[in-house]
């Protein structure tokens, strides 16, 4: 579909040379798609001929009349570059759910990635899914810290920086594990969180087959004592700019030491030498119920709150 002399809206790969002008995030991208087999895909792409340029993009998992962006993972959406005319998106959305709903697709839902990754693009597609008749399904509470030259020590709240003086005290040490460690910090985790009776996501298989055909994106962390492990990560690089802490978790009898505010420094002190601009903390909820206490002490740490919206829309 053409709808001026150089903007084309396509549901096949651009051609060759074609090259994306907008953010992309490695849950949208090809090498991490690729790794959920047994759905059949659907991708859809604004091209600029003109520039040769890829302006947007939205992929779908479509199975048994549902498209979904995407399945299993924490968001998919719609990519677009940020100077993109609001008439243009408009008429994108139009040309992708007309052709799911020709496949015989009767549901389409959108989850998008937490505002606070980009505020212009996010509250542009929000008003345009809303006008277009999608309906919000679930709204989870995000944060996320700004990294910047200033340390994390003097951003938290007075509560928290006594936590990291008392860790500091008794010399714990932040480390970057190798990722052959993966094993024992995934036991790690899954232990912590049995405790609290919270679920992990994912199998240990389904991590490890993951992180090995991806290893560049993911990075454990831990807090040690001696030999002992205080607190632990597993985070993801979603790309050059963000790293999601994707699975930090320590043990209830640890709880009084708080090594979760040592892990966290650490890991705001890691961005800040790899040059990452934002830490996303995650969504704050379980089963959709916001966990309060846990959003308190996010924001007590410098977090900022954002917002991630999933949509649906029902063929009529």
């Amino acid at each position: 579909m053409t709808i001026t002399s150089n903007i084309e809206f396509l549901d096949c790969t651009p051609p060759v040379g074609y090259k994306h002008r907008y953010e992309s995030y490695l849950y949208n991208q090809e090498e991490f798609i690729n790794l959920r087999s047994g759905y059949n895909i659907k991708r859809y792409f604004i091209v600029d001929h003109k520039t040769k340029g890829v302006l947007g993009s939205v992929k779908f998992f479509v199975d048994n009349g549902y498209a979904k962006s995407l399945v299993r993972t924490p968001f998919g959406g719609i990519e677009l570059n940020s100077g993109i005319d609001l008439e243009i998106l408009y008429d994108f959305v139009t040309f992708f759910e007309s052709n799911l709903f020709d496949l015989r697709v009767n549901t389409i839902t959108i989850k998008n990635a937490a505002s606070g990754y980009d505020h212009l693009t996010s509250s542009k597609v929000t008003t345009c899914l809303l006008n277009k008749d999608y309906e919000i399904y679930s709204s989870e509470v995000n944060h996320h810290i700004e990294v910047n030259k200033t340390g994390l020590d003097e951003r938290i709240h007075l509560m928290e920086e006594r936590k990291l003086l008392k860790a500091k005290e008794l010399n714990f040490r932040f480390e970057q594990r190798a990722l052959k460690d993966l094993e024992e910090i995934y036991d790690y985790i899954k232990a912590c969180r049995l405790e609290r009776g919270i679920t992990i996501s994912m199998t240990y298989e389904e991590l490890e087959s993951t992180v090995t055909k991806l290893p560049d994106q993911y990075k454990i962390f831990t807090v040690q004592s001696d030999s002992e492990i205080r607190a632990a990560t597993i985070a993801v690089r979603v790309n050059d700019r963000i790293l999601y802490n994707f699975y930090p978790a320590n043990k209830l009898k640890d709880r009084t030491l708080s090594p979760i505010v040592f892990l966290m420094e650490g890991i705001y002190n890691y961005c800040q030498v790899h040059g990452y601009d934002i830490l996303d903390l995650g969504i704050s909820s379980e089963n959709n119920t916001p966990q309060f206490s846990l959003i308190k002490f996010k924001e007590r740490m410098g977090g900022i709150f954002s917002t991630k919206f999933s949509f649906i829309k029902k063929r009529s």
